[in-house]
């Protein structure tokens, strides 16, 4: 830590920027909190609690102080400062937080997915119901401030939680994000500075544009200050600044032999060059095919209706947000006889629950039913196959007017149960995981199983399961896609507007005229993207990190 280069940063800054950006101060206090502790304190667990102590200390009494026009007086002074803290214990144990973070990730990602969502709903019930805001003649109203800081600092802390998991999946490594990493600090401070002063801006994604590079030069220029006062007050020499240099001579040389080489090649072998170029132009031409459409989804939901209807745009036009604020009452499919109504938030949980559940029991019993139909033998195990793949040429809609039927008779009826329990009998899982299954040649691991005394239930679960994990990846990324967005049997069984899923609502806003105009209607289709792409991007890697996983040699 150079506790200096904050402070600096900070007295800098300050005099640049507006008094009102209390972050800055409250950065600038921690900081230098956190430097006389750590350096004068010799026993580090007793620094880290005075730290500690003196944090909750100072939410408190900011939270006292309720509003006002004076420093530490608003809920924006303490209901994100024990973060602080909680930041420090990290750095202490880090190395044993990130290893149970990774043993257990797919646990602690639902969970902290799931919780961030719980309580977000609550913090902004409590915020609706209780506030903060709650100074009147006869009192300050702390418990009602207390009720909402009980439920927001939770939610601030599963939220950086769910930050960390993600980017342990999502890594972003190259000069670009190095550079900025050297001046996030202040570009973290200078940047609302042009956010005010650029704001005569016309124009989303020029003011945007303008943003960033004028805070970034400012940036570069208060972090070189920043280390001329520190080398000053160390002592130390002032480090030269290093451009980056080019060898001109020698690129164009290089660049002239490959581009020599590569002559030489084509006319050895114009036929593979011909092959090659006409391959890559494919594989481009797909990509631009696949990504074209997220891409104009994307723009679409930060457009207006008027600017949709006159053609079509490149950059984003900065209406996303009030989008959005209009989505959950695009998605509100009606009312039922006691008042409750659809919610943009409930439609995508019901989602998530019914096709979780649903590619959950898809994979695991689909790969079973791979199992005993590759590792057992019974009499009428070939008209049974015969029947599954059989059923793979059935549309979905085929057997509707049966499932229905079963689903009354179980008094199922308007419930998400029997979405759920309908994966469990995918043949479409269980002939792909067959044919895995044929090409990893298992006989002998399985019967070395059974020799040594192991159970049936055992092989499967502690022996096949992790050989076959590529299959099971790609079959949850493919059996969640399949479910999250069929319609049909989720048309028939869920009548409750509570229930509804985003899919659902979607369709329907979508069959409304003028749908194809309303920038809503790609924003909720971009929200609507979001859990599937989580699932491809948690998946995607253990399909090729198992590959070899238990391989065997005949």
């Amino acid at each position: 830590m150079q506790p200096w280069r904050y402070i600096i940063a900070w007295l800098t800054g300050f005099l640049l920027i507006n008094s009102h950006m209390w972050y800055i101060v409250e950065i600038a206090l921690f900081y230098t909190l956190f430097f006389v502790l750590f350096r004068f304190v010799k026993k580090e667990w007793l620094a880290t609690l005075l730290m500690g102590i003196a944090i909750a200390a100072f939410t408190v009494g900011s939270l006292l102080l309720g509003h006002g026009m004076f420093w530490f007086q608003g809920e924006w002074w303490f209901n994100t400062s024990f973060v602080f803290f909680l930041g420090i214990l990290f750095a202490r144990h880090k190395n044993g937080i990130m290893e149970c973070l990774r043993r257990f990730y797919a646990f602690w990602l639902i969970a902290a997915s799931v919780g961030f969502v719980l309580l977000y709903r609550t913090t902004n019930y409590f915020l609706q119901e209780y506030s903060y805001y709650t100074e009147t003649e006869t009192g300050m109203g702390y418990a009602d401030k207390f009720r909402c800081l009980g439920v927001q600092l939770p939610m601030v802390i599963v939220f950086m939680l769910l930050i960390i998991l993600i980017g342990m999946k999502l890594r972003f490594k190259n000069p670009v994000m190095d550079f900025l990493g050297k001046i996030s600090l202040e570009l973290y401070l200078i940047h609302n500075l042009f956010i005010d002063i650029l704001s005569f801006i016309k124009g989303s994604a020029m003011y945007c544009l303008a943003v960033v590079v004028c805070s970034i030069i400012a940036a570069t220029l208060l972090h070189r200050l920043d280390t001329i006062i520190m080398c000053k007050i160390a002592k130390k020499p002032v480090p030269a600044i290093v451009w980056p240099t080019i060898p001109w001579r020698e690129t164009l040389a290089t660049i002239r032999l490959k581009i020599r080489l590569c002559f030489q090649y084509t006319r050895r072998h114009p036929w593979k060059v011909t092959v090659n170029i006409f391959r890559t132009v494919i594989c481009i031409g797909l990509c631009i095919m696949a990504l074209y459409p997220i891409y104009t989804m994307f723009i679409n939901s930060t457009r207006t209706s008027y600017s949709i209807i006159h053609g079509g745009a490149l950059l984003p036009e900065g209406h996303f947000f009030e989008n959005y604020r209009y989505a959950d009452y695009y998605v509100n499919l009606g009312t039922n006889a006691d008042g409750s109504s659809s919610t943009l938030y409930s439609a995508i949980a019901y989602s998530c629950i019914i096709t979780g559940g649903n590619c959950l029991l898809a994979t695991y019993f689909g790969s079973l039913c791979a199992y005993g139909f590759e590792f057992y033998k019974f009499k009428g195990k070939s008209f049974l196959w015969k029947c599954v793949v059989a059923s793979l040429m059935l549309a979905p809609i085929a057997g509707v007017v049966g499932f229905l039927k079963v689903v009354i008779a179980l008094h199922m009826y308007d419930t998400c149960i029997p979405l759920i329990l309908m994966g469990a009998a995918t043949p479409a899982t269980a002939y792909f995981m067959r044919m895995y299954l044929r090409t990893q040649h298992l006989n002998e691991m399985v019967e070395a199983a059974r020799i040594d005394g192991c159970r049936e239930w055992s092989i499967y679960n502690r022996i096949i399961l992790p050989v076959i994990k590529p299959a099971i990846m790609l079959q949850i990324i493919m059996t969640f896609a399949t479910s999250w967005n069929n319609t049909i049997y989720q048309n028939i069984i869920l009548l409750d507007t509570r229930k509804k899923t985003i899919a659902t609502s979607l369709l329907l806003l979508v069959g409304n005229n003028g749908g194809s105009s309303n920038p809503v209607v790609y924003t909720v289709l971009l929200l609507m993207t979001v859990p599937p792409l989580v699932v491809y991007i948690i998946c995607s890697p253990g399909i090729m990190a198992g590959v070899t996983l238990g391989s065997v040699k005949e």
